[in-house]
């Protein structure tokens, strides 16, 4: 057998292993960690960045569409001077442009002149603007590719359309140009309005970008397929083709350098695309190196507080723990008044209380569940013999009628081990037979209680040659008295004068009996009543009807109807009226036993919430 000093090193070595290996994994996620930090951190800077561009490219689109409306302004006036005024000081106030101008369709600012444009540039000293004579006299920009990819892009007023990066020989720039169209009041493109962009500007943003020292970044059009301005080779306009790695990945490896890059994405309002290539192991470099130290540290760190708390822990705990260990093993065999020494205030003294504590518990718990058990088992054969006594208080079966043809069947299956549903039938005389069926509020004991006495009460007043209706009005008034629990019943009581098949009937709130007559069933026609012990001197409806030999009564409490599914649908009085049409000429056992069937079957297991209770008579007419 394995001591337990032996278990308890054992135990040290484990954990200590499983600490070091959850600190290793902890150092792997945490790394992980920092790193989608680092990505985030860049992600934000190159989304700060580019918002900055965007700022800057708006201001130039902005530009270009305020100025084409100068533009439509000068045309309209056919005034040079104006054009000329106006072109300086637009470019003038605009720092931010290189240069920028009008340039105008052939023949619509003057009717003999093919060429019209005004084109200011920025000069060397800020707030300076020079006329751009060169442009301005007998220049085809007609001709020029700017002019061409300007003019065919633009479909719509206010909206700016930009060209592909060129070599301006007149400025000595790289330059790229914002362009918006020029529209008369008829809606026709008469010519563009043009803001130039210096490229080498736009570079030094870039530089600001690199988040590394071997970091490079390029400024794309990807929808137009070519390179608009990139911090490595500063070339303008080649085709995003000619880029050998591919740009929609997240990472490549030169394969000149064997580095790898990681790509950053930002697409500009405008639709061009920023691309930052930055070395992975730069990027992370700090991450890496603040990781391995942090590592380092706690590694050290938990070797020795594990190895300190597992001396502390076998010399203080193993001594007391064998002893605790050794008197709990008592209960084990069944010893309920052991009681541990609790020699120390710690943990393990509690420890020990608590097992005394526990022992005085489960001894005073085992001789309670028997107690409990045996009132139960008590309880149980009490509610057998009230169950059985409830059973025989209904009739069991039909008096012996040597003249007349009567068929009756009933049933009664409570939703507890009693209930408060009942029937009855009885002679009131020898040519009068009563039916009777009814439901107590409530289920149990408590409403077994009240069926009996309302029972009892019903059948009595009847014997005494009441009427259907004396007899509900005397019982209601009798149930009232000295009902503090609230308790009502709902009834229904009918004679028949079996000579005649004449049925006199009254009706106490409850469900109406299904009435087989003419081929069909049907709801029994009556006034709706208020129900038993409900309020007292209530006057109650009494009405008759006619059977003919062969029409059936079927009486039932709200149990049928209101049996539930498993989605608590209920089976409906729809649905009963249906299956008695069905089996209407079916002997009456066969009938109540089809409809307790198809309750079961709706149910689909679930519990039965009511009692169920049905009553069914056939009148088959006087015997010749």
């Amino acid at each position: 057998m394995q001591t337990l000093r032996a278990k308890i090193l054992t135990i040290a070595l484990v954990f200590l292993s499983l600490i070091s290996a959850i600190f290793l994994i902890y150092s792997i996620i945490a790394t992980d960690s920092y790193k989608e930090q680092r990505l985030e951190s860049i992600n934000r800077w190159i989304e700060y960045e580019a918002e900055r561009v965007n700022k800057a490219v708006a201001v130039v689109e902005r530009g270009a569409v305020s100025y084409a409306l100068l533009g439509k302004y000068v045309q309209e006036s056919r005034s040079r001077e104006l054009g000329e005024n106006l072109v300086l000081d637009y470019i003038k106030s605009f720092i931010v442009a290189s240069g920028g101008g009008f340039w105008y369709e052939p023949y619509v600012f003057e009717e003999d002149s093919r060429f019209m444009c005004f084109y200011a540039y920025n000069g060397e000293e800020p707030g300076s603007a020079v006329l751009g004579d060169a442009f301005m006299n007998g220049f085809n920009y007609h001709e020029a590719v700017w002019y061409g990819e300007i003019i065919g892009d633009i479909t719509q007023p206010h909206r700016a359309v930009w060209t592909l990066p060129y070599f301006d020989e007149q400025l000595g720039k790289r330059l790229t140009t914002a362009g918006a169209g020029i529209f008369d009041n008829n809606g026709n493109l008469i010519g563009i309005s043009t803001i130039d962009w210096d490229l080498d500007l736009m570079l030094e943003r870039l530089y600001n970008l690199k988040p590394t020292e071997n970091s490079f970044i390029i400024l794309a059009d990807l929808e137009k397929g070519y390179g608009i301005t990139n911090t490595m080779s500063r070339e303008s306009g080649r085709p995003v083709s000619d880029i050998w790695w591919d740009i929609y990945a997240d990472s490549f490896v030169s394969p000149h350098t064997g580095i790898e890059y990681l790509i950053f994405r930002r697409q500009l309002d405008n639709g061009w695309t920023l691309l930052l290539q930055a070395p992975t192991k730069e990027v992370f470099e700090a991450v890496d190196r603040k990781n391995n130290g942090f590592l380092f540290v706690m590694l050290f760190s938990i070797s020795a507080i594990l190895l300190g708390a597992y001396y502390i822990i076998s010399r203080i705990v193993n001594r007391p723990l064998k002893q605790l260990t050794d008197e709990v093993s008592q209960l084990n065999l069944g010893n309920l008044d052991i009681s541990v020494q609790a020699s120390t205030n710690d943990e393990l003294g509690l420890l020990a209380r608590t097992f005394n504590t526990m022992a005085s518990d489960l001894k005073d718990s085992i001789e309670a569940h028997a107690k409990e058990r045996e009132e139960n088992e008590r309880i149980g054969a009490e509610l057998n013999i009230a169950a059985g006594i409830q059973a025989s208080m209904l009739p069991g079966s039909l008096p012996d009628f040597s003249k007349w043809q009567i068929d009756i069947r009933a049933s009664m299956l409570p939703a507890k081990e009693v209930g408060g549903d009942f029937y009855d039938f009885f002679l009131v005389d020898s040519n009068t037979l009563a039916l009777v069926i009814a439901d107590v509020s409530g289920k149990g004991v408590p409403a077994a209680l009240f069926m009996v006495v309302a029972k009892t009460l019903i059948k009595n007043n009847a014997q005494l040659g009441k009427s259907p209706q004396e007899t509900f009005e005397a019982v209601n008034n009798i149930l009232c008295e000295n009902n503090e629990a609230g308790m009502f019943v709902t009834a229904f009581m009918g004679f028949l004068d079996i000579s005649s098949g004449r049925f006199s009937y009254v009706n106490a709130g409850h469900n109406l009996p299904m009435l087989l007559s003419g081929g069909s069933f049907k709801p029994i026609p009556a006034k709706p009543g208020v129900v038993l012990a409900g309020m007292e001197d209530m006057v109650y409806r009494q009405e008759k009807i006619i059977l003919s030999e062969g029409d059936a009564l079927y009486l039932y409490t709200d149990g049928v109807t209101e049996a539930m599914d498993t989605q608590s649908n209920l089976f409906s009085e729809e649905r009963l009226q249906d299956i008695l049409n069905v089996n209407r000429e079916s002997d009456l056992g066969e009938l109540l036993a089809c409809i307790k069937s198809e309750i079961d079957a709706f149910a689909d297991g679930a519990e039965q919430a009511d009692d169920i209770t049905m009553l069914a008579m056939r009148y088959l007419g006087v015997k010749q």
